[in-house]
């Protein structure tokens, strides 16, 4: 199934999301659930049919992913850092009833938050 995989992708890109540059693990992760929630809301209207593309592959996705990464390199979050803070706001994520795709990643998100599944390691 082609979902779960642009989850795993969109966990690889935000899991380095959670470092430093001033910024504490938890403000990076609280940054990484905001670009999460971004990629859900453009998905908003479409069933799951409907996404012909990976709604992790764009430009700007990538841009902020890579900003995070270097963030996390700065701040030294480790992997169970990353992974607890995530777990906590998890719950934060959401999609209307006229997104069924936002609402599957939704699921699938924080499915894997609870059941420990999560891996930020790269």
């Amino acid at each position: 199934m082609r979902k779960p995989v642009l989850l795993l992708l969109g966990l690889a890109l935000i899991a380095p999301a959670c470092g430093g540059g001033g910024a504490s693990c938890a403000d990076i992760v609280d940054d990484g659930i905001v670009l999460f929630q971004d990629v859900i809301d453009g998905l908003d209207g479409l069933d799951l049919a409907d996404v012909q593309q990976d709604p992790f592959e764009n430009e700007d996705f990538e841009q902020r992913s890579d900003e995070l990464d270097k963030r996390t390199a700065e701040a030294g979050c480790t992997d169970e850092e990353l992974t607890e803070l995530f777990t906590e706001r998890a719950a934060d994520l959401s999609a209307d009833d006229t997104n069924p795709a936002g609402q599957f990643l939704v699921s699938i998100l924080t499915a894997a938050a609870e059941s420990g599944d999560l891996d930020f390691s790269r």
